[in-house]
């Protein structure tokens, strides 16, 4: 029988990357209420905005395990589950 079981680390990986994941698709759905004024980032905040959102999905894309794992430099690190 196979151990299913996740670990702390797992557990708050997973919550912590659907979180951000869920926050951004809250963003990107408000941003719909700015009308478009031009075709540039320079002429419209919403295209200034969805360009930073853009950026934010490939850091929350980036997310591994192993950011959950304490090494030598996360003395303060605690998990969420123990």
């Amino acid at each position: 029988m196979k151990n299913t079981e996740k670990t702390p680390q797992q557990r708050q990986f997973e919550q912590v990357k659907d979180k951000f994941q869920s926050l951004l698709a809250q963003m990107e759905e408000t941003l719909k209420l700015i009308p478009l004024k031009g075709d540039r980032p320079s002429e419209c905040q919403r295209i200034t905005i969805s360009n930073q959102l853009g950026g934010l999905d490939h850091c929350i894309n980036g997310i591994e395990l192993e950011d959950f794992t304490p090494n030598e430099y996360s003395q303060e690190f605690k998990l969420s589950y123990s």
